[in-house]
């Protein structure tokens, strides 16, 4: 038997009530601006401007996303860095800093193999954030190796989105 009748639009063009303009951000780490991670210590991540996406409210060169006016609300924000030469046990983290903490409260951590030597590891992160007005959010890297590392271009990248206004 043969079908016949109308189907309702999978486009969403029949939609209502549906917001498109809720911010959005994402950049990838730049290696050719380049940047060093000096060991035992939080880094805010900036050069983040490879693949850039932003609906508003995001600055790829300091790698910081601030909530525009009027987009207050609940966001889901995610990150993943990279750093190369982690030796032995070595462990690297990811966070992301809410209005410039310099000691994200959670974060992703990755440590390296036992007997490891010179080895790329990434952490990842992704978190939920209340935020206001004139709010920040940025992504962070910390590791133990030893001495200032530089990140990897190709893994290392920060985006997110507003959920829904508060």
């Amino acid at each position: 038997a043969n079908l016949t009748g109308t189907l309702p639009a999978i486009d969403g063009s029949n939609l209502t009530g549906i917001s498109t303009t809720h911010p959005a951000w994402f950049g990838r780490h730049d290696q050719s601006t380049g940047q060093g991670i000096p060991t035992d210590t939080w880094t805010g991540i900036a050069n983040l401007g490879n693949d850039s996406v932003s609906t508003t409210g995001w600055n790829s060169t300091t790698g910081i996303f601030t909530v525009p006016s009027g987009k207050a609300g609940v966001y889901y924000a995610f990150g993943a860095v990279a750093i190369d030469d982690i030796q032995s046990d070595d462990v690297i983290k990811c966070g992301i800093s809410k209005n410039g903490d310099s000691s994200p409260g959670a974060y992703g951590e990755t440590r390296a193999q036992y007997s490891e030597s010179n080895g790329v590891y990434q952490a990842q992160h992704a978190q939920v954030f209340n935020l206001a007005v004139g709010d920040t959010l940025q992504l962070y890297a910390y590791h133990n190796e030893g001495s200032t590392e530089p990140l990897e271009q190709w893994l290392c990248q920060f985006g997110g989105f507003r959920i829904f206004a508060s």
